[in-house]
């Protein structure tokens, strides 16, 4: 197993959770590098890799870093970027998380530079990268409930019941922005394009501006219709599902548990199990996106989260979040837009 150098560029509340007990089970990951800008993270980084880690406190040093062969980013939305187009113009393999951007002028600023490089990139859709996702699609490419038609993206989940003390810092990027990449990529998991319609309805229950609970529309080219329910403010519990109708049959993963259903007109319901990494840290998929990413770097294997995904999610999310926007400011006309 070849062992790749990683250098990380932030280390908050986020990469702590997900990436730091993830990466600890993954031989082939040598952590060599941290940049972050407080003291206190850096030596908490310190601690925590040992006495022989680098840390910057500009991450333009970690970038130049000879000793760093491939690079995660994990800071805060709103200069993803900029460290993103960093990232890609210093030639090395990057891992990044969603938005690229939080408008249009930024996702077309980071498009262009991931656009200029031959490195690896992968944006971390963790989802797709759940072994249930990957057998839903080898299952829906060999025409098992035939052509899809429908798909339903669906998240519930408390993570702002009763409203967070966070609901501010994430009003002014919207849910589309802030969340909806990871739903909106399951859709393209189904129908692998951008929409050329979608429609937004929502509200706000519990978080100020913030549109906590809702649908988004989206209509496709080749005639497949796919929507995202959400509901930030559910009691309890966290569902994760898509929800597939085909020609022949319907089938429905469960992403955290695992859980693959179809059914045909010739067969009832069957079952199978495809359970991620256990114990899953961060999120359903987190271990096999950084898995895929590591390996990419190491021997070539192909990115599922690539170039041509990040466009077609972001250009979902961007188009959702117009709406979503002019909705809350009180001048959307009908919520529909089209995008042919």
């Amino acid at each position: 197993m070849t062992t790749v150098n990683v250098g990380m560029i932030g280390l908050g509340e986020w990469p702590r959770e997900a990436y730091l007990p993830n990466l600890a089970m993954m031989p082939q990951a040598n952590v060599v590098a941290v940049a972050a800008r407080s003291e206190q993270t850096r030596a908490f980084a310190r601690e925590h890799f040992g006495a022989d880690l680098t840390t910057h406190a500009d991450y333009q040093d970690l970038l130049a870093d000879d000793s760093v062969e491939a690079v995660i980013i994990a800071v805060p939305n709103p200069i993803h970027s900029q460290l993103i187009a960093a990232g890609a113009q210093s030639g090395k393999p990057i891992f990044f998380e969603p938005p690229i951007g939080l408008n249009e002028d930024e996702v077309a600023s980071a498009l262009s530079a991931l656009e200029q490089t031959d490195a690896v990139l992968q944006i971390d859709h963790e989802i797709r990268y759940a072994p249930v996702m990957r057998e839903l699609q080898r299952r829906l490419s060999d025409g098992a409930i035939g052509r899809p038609l429908m798909a339903r993206a669906r998240l519930w989940a408390n993570w702002a019941f009763g409203g967070c003390d966070w609901n501010q810092a994430v009003e002014t990027e919207g849910f589309f922005l802030w969340l909806g990449c990871w739903y909106l990529d399951m859709l393209d998991c189904v129908f692998a394009e951008a929409p050329v319609r979608v429609g937004v309805v929502g509200g706000q229950a519990m978080n100020g501006a913030l549109t906590d609970h809702g649908w988004a529309i989206l209509q496709y080219s080749g005639g497949g219709c796919g929507a995202v329910e959400f509901n930030l403010v559910n009691c309890a519990d966290l569902e994760v599902s898509l929800h597939v109708l085909g020609t022949e049959g319907e089938m429905i993963a469960e992403a955290w548990e695992g859980t693959l259903r179809w059914r045909t007109e010739a067969h009832s319901w069957r079952e199978t199990s495809v359970p991620c990494h256990q114990p899953p840290h961060g999120f359903a998929g987190m271990y096999e996106s950084l898995t895929g990413f590591l390996d990419a770097v190491a021997d070539g294997t192909p990115v599922l989260a690539d170039l041509g995904v990040i466009r077609r999610v972001h250009e979902a999310a961007l188009a959702c979040s117009q709406i979503d926007m002019a909705d809350r400011a009180g001048d959307r006309e009908q919520g529909i837009g089209n995008r042919e």
